[in-house]
């Protein structure tokens, strides 16, 4: 009984160490900035830690987007390698690491998808000084669903208390407001009318949106950055690896042109990409969709099937990755015509771009949506190393003329 009591004593000692420590380094961290949202959060991470270092800042960046990275002030980038799988206790070391290089600004991407983990990471471990939720979609609903409604009570969770929230959000923003208010804070939503110039879109390497930079722009500016500076710092930061791009090859004679929107990978976002690629590559006379599978994400699979219907019939669709069958029966299931839909027998990259230059003649477009990893991920590093050159998308061509302004809402 008493080695029990030793023990326990002895955990409760830790614990409350442990606490002190982590308390100890948010406090040397004068802004913490907190990015959840279904998608973008990446994006608008790299877009605000570019902003407020071209301002002097000292800046800490962490993205779980593509791959989960460290980026130093001076851009170099360290892979998060886990030896187990992702737990949100790592944010605690992330906190420790930007106290020890003396950060002005941490920028972390939020990684937690359970609800009661979204508000504990921001409670306990990042208490953060400014966060942005980028916007509510029907994104993990395995998890956070089943409606979008619950994904926004989830996300809604990472309001920061006594701050500012930041987003782009519309739809649900009532439910966000209504947690800004219980926790004292203020929201600040942005409304894209926009003064982002369409020639100030195309100074990025790769597509970005009007709605990304409008976000980390308002929240470079509160913090002091001007509008040229911050802007000049997100030209030259650079993408994350999932950042919407094409990469254009000739193969067997035909031209192939693969749009990256693989991390695209909600119905919602897929389909706008889908949507936008072949409208700015209407000259190509042959589009494909690309679909990347992930065995350990069949809710995403199963999404991305019934999102077909929405599609054209006569769109070719090629399904690669893991549990591809189950797809096929996912799609027959909600009513896509299934001779569209082509299984390639191998899936190396050469194979996979002679079955593409068999479809046409002259000129192909392939829009690669789903999911990044494995198979995309391989296909994407083929098309690098062949391609002579790599150009960029381009840009979002909606007509925002005028200012970006943004409406502020006290709690």
């Amino acid at each position: 009984m008493t080695i029990l009591l030793l023990f326990f004593t002895l955990f409760l000692l830790i614990v409350w160490y442990e606490k002190r420590k982590h308390l100890q380094c948010l406090n040397k961290i004068p802004v913490r900035i907190h990015i959840n949202g279904t998608r973008g959060k990446s994006s608008v991470a790299r877009l605000i830690a570019g902003g407020l270092r071209a301002h002097g800042y000292n800046t800490i960046c962490k993205t779980t987007g593509s791959e989960a990275s460290l980026i130093l002030n001076d851009q170099q980038e360290i892979p998060i390698r886990r030896g187990c799988t992702p737990n949100i206790i790592e944010q605690t070391k992330v906190v420790e690491f930007a106290a020890q290089a003396n950060a002005d600004v941490l920028i972390i991407e939020c990684m937690a998808l359970k609800p009661e983990h979204q508000s504990y990471s921001e409670l306990k471990l990042i208490q953060s000084t400014h966060g942005v939720i980028t916007n509510c979609g029907p994104d993990h609903l395995d998890v956070m669903g089943p409606t979008e409604t619950d994904v926004a009570k989830a996300l809604a969770g990472s309001v920061p208390c006594n701050a500012c929230l930041y987003t782009n959000e519309t739809k649900h923003i009532d439910i966000i407001k209504q947690s800004v208010i219980d926790r004292h804070s203020k929201l600040k939503k942005i409304l894209l009318t926009s003064s982002i110039k369409d020639e100030e879109m195309t100074r990025f390497s790769y597509l970005e949106h009007k709605e990304n930079v409008a976000l980390a722009l308002t929240l470079c500016q509160d913090l002091g950055v001007p509008r040229q500076v911050a802007l000049k710092g997100m030209w030259q930061t650079q993408p994350d690896l999932g950042a919407m791009d094409i990469r254009q090859i000739r193969w067997r004679g035909v031209q192939l042109s693969l749009v990256n929107a693989f991390a695209a990978n909600d119905p919602t976002s897929s389909l706008l990409c889908w949507q936008r690629s072949i409208q700015n590559f209407s000259c190509h006379p042959k589009q494909v969709m690309l679909i990347n599978c992930r065995q350990d994400r069949q809710d995403r699979t199963i999404q991305m099937a019934k999102m077909c219907r929405l599609i054209e019939e006569t769109t070719q669709i090629i399904v690669i990755g893991e549990d591809r069958s189950f797809f096929q029966k996912m799609a027959e299931k909600h009513g896509v015509n299934t001779k569209s839909i082509l299984l390639p027998k191998f899936q190396d990259p050469s194979f996979l771009a002679d079955t593409f230059a068999s479809m046409h003649e002259q000129k192909l477009l392939i829009v690669g949506i789903g999911n990044i990893k494995d198979t995309a991920m391989e296909l994407l590093q083929f098309f690098k190393q062949q391609s002579q050159s790599q150009h960029p998308l381009i840009q979002d061509e909606r007509s925002d003329k005028n200012a970006v302004s943004s409406e502020v809402i006290y709690g």
